[in-house]
């Protein structure tokens, strides 16, 4: 049973952080973390009044960044993708001048070529800043290790340890979409996973997909990252009922496979966020799972 929690609700910065892997204990204590509604980010590294500062209003009247959705989803964007109050005004400026609209998703995108241009392709992650007290202890030692790699990852890192390559900036922007899922992020990763194993190792092409499992296993209560392994372990035992919808490829390599060298030919191999043995770790739990 959960012992020693009391309601408490906090912004998500305010219970994550950003930061580089750096896998020092893979016996650290799994921590179970509820993640309420929708997601609200106050990137504190991001200053909206020194940002709204850089333009001249004959470019962006005032009015228009003073939209809170807009203020929401640039903070959102700049925190994303690490931008300081200089670059996302060069983003805005870029979607203004390319896009000649200010759409959100013009905005991520335009955010998305400042990350690539400045070549810092680390992969980042949230951890939890003040640690929980509960830890279960009726979780065996493997499947803590298992637990805390999926609680700590970031989705980027479980893609590149089951497919064993970078993944490329089309499927980076999809990952980006998980964070609009209202799931914890071991959840998302365990999904991820399950995901990936019932298409064969064929990530899918479309956020619905991804919103599809997600909305079965919010009704089906699935909360926890061990709640979500439960389940697929469930699943593999039982017999196959049903299966999600999705274009059969008559290829030996998935679709997304072949883009690959295409879109990355400029852009720098990203630094692996998972040693060698989690990415092992975490393609064994797959293989399990899947076999």
């Amino acid at each position: 049973k959960v012992k020693g929690y009391s309601e408490i609700t906090k912004r998500f910065d305010e219970v994550f952080k950003k930061s580089k892997y750096n896998y020092e204990d893979v016996y650290n204590k799994v921590f179970f973390n509820k993640i309420k509604d929708n997601l609200i980010i106050k990137n504190e590294k991001f200053d909206y009044i020194l940002f709204k500062m850089a333009f001249d209003s004959d470019v962006i009247d005032d009015k228009v960044l003073d939209d809170e959705e807009l203020k929401r989803n640039i903070i959102n964007i700049s925190y994303t993708y690490e931008l300081t109050e200089e670059e996302m005004k060069q983003v805005l400026l870029n979607t203004i001048a390319l896009d000649k609209d200010l759409k959100i998703s013009d905005i991520s995108k335009n955010a998305q070529k400042i990350y690539r241009g400045k070549n810092k392709q680390e992969t980042f992650q949230y951890v939890t800043k003040e640690p929980d007290v509960f830890v279960s202890s009726d979780i065996d030692d493997d499947t803590y290790k298992i637990i805390n790699l999926l609680d700590r990852a970031s989705p980027k890192a479980i893609l590149e340890s089951l497919s064993g390559i970078t993944p490329s900036v089309s499927e980076l922007r999809l990952l980006e979409q998980l964070s609009n899922i209202k799931l914890p992020q071991g959840v998302i990763n365990t999904m991820l996973m399950f995901i990936i194993g019932e298409r064969k190792g064929s990530l899918p092409t479309s956020y619905n997909y991804f919103e599809k499992v997600a909305n079965e296993w919010a009704r089906k209560g699935i909360k926890t990252t061990k709640a979500a392994l439960d389940y697929m372990q469930k699943e593999k035992d039982s017999p196959k009922t049903k299966s999600y919808k999705y274009s059969k490829k008559e290829k030996d390599k998935p679709e997304w496979y072949e883009n690959y060298e295409t879109e990355l030919k400029d852009t720098k191999t990203s630094k692996n966020d998972l040693s060698d043995e989690e990415k092992a770790l975490i393609s064994q739990e797959a293989q399990e799972l899947f076999k």
